[in-house]
């Protein structure tokens, strides 16, 4: 009696042992097609996401590199032109004042340079004396060629020639003024005949 007490003891007690699910062969649950569509699906959007980084950087490059080139090709220009615009060595009885368009033109575009004449010190441009200019253009179409004192403009500093032009067709151009004036103090006056030469750009 005591032995088979003891027996249906022990088989109680080892049933209760026993898991209430079944494992996998290698002691781990199986993971569902949920999870591993989900797990899928984030590896593709990572993948997109670098993709995408990747190529937006790329495309930044391009845009950086776009730049520094049109700003190199700018400073060439505005070098080209600086160094280009010719003023004969001037008299210290006055300077020349310059303003023009720096940069490239456009075809068909208008623009307007600017010589204003600078007596120095005790010196002043007389008005009874000879006081003219002529203009001359390459792949600039000018609106006048022949200037004299009454086509200037007396502003602070002195007289001022206005040239009006438009832009011809895309390569070189250029402006030449050649001015004829004097510079003159209560005793004397000296003529003055500078020649400016202002290069432009048409694109």
């Amino acid at each position: 009696m005591d032995k088979v007490l003891c027996l249906a003891v022990g088989l109680i007690f080892l049933g209760g042992a026993l898991p209430a699910h079944a494992a996998s062969p290698n002691g781990s649950a199986k993971p569902s097609a949920a999870l591993k569509k989900a797990t899928k699906a984030e590896k593709a959007a990572a993948k997109a996401e670098a993709k995408a980084e990747k190529a937006e950087a790329k495309a930044e490059e391009k845009v950086e590199a776009a730049a520094e080139k049109a700003d190199k090709v700018m400073e060439k220009v505005v070098e080209h032109i600086r160094e280009a615009v010719v003023v004969p060595p001037q008299s210290t009885h006055y300077s020349l004042d310059i303003k023009f368009e720096q940069g490239e033109l456009s075809a068909g575009q208008k623009g307007v340079a600017k010589i204003q004449i600078k007596p120095t010190g005790t010196y002043y441009i007389s008005k009874e004396a000879p006081f003219r200019m002529s203009a001359s253009a390459k792949n600039l179409k000018l609106d006048k060629e022949a200037f004299v004192r009454g086509d200037t403009k007396e502003i602070e500093g002195g007289p001022q020639y206005e040239i009006a032009f438009t832009a011809g067709s895309a390569g070189e151009a250029a402006l030449v003024s050649d001015l004829f004036f004097y510079v003159c103090t209560p005793k004397s006056c000296d003529p003055q005949k500078p020649k400016v030469t202002i290069p432009y750009l048409v694109k």
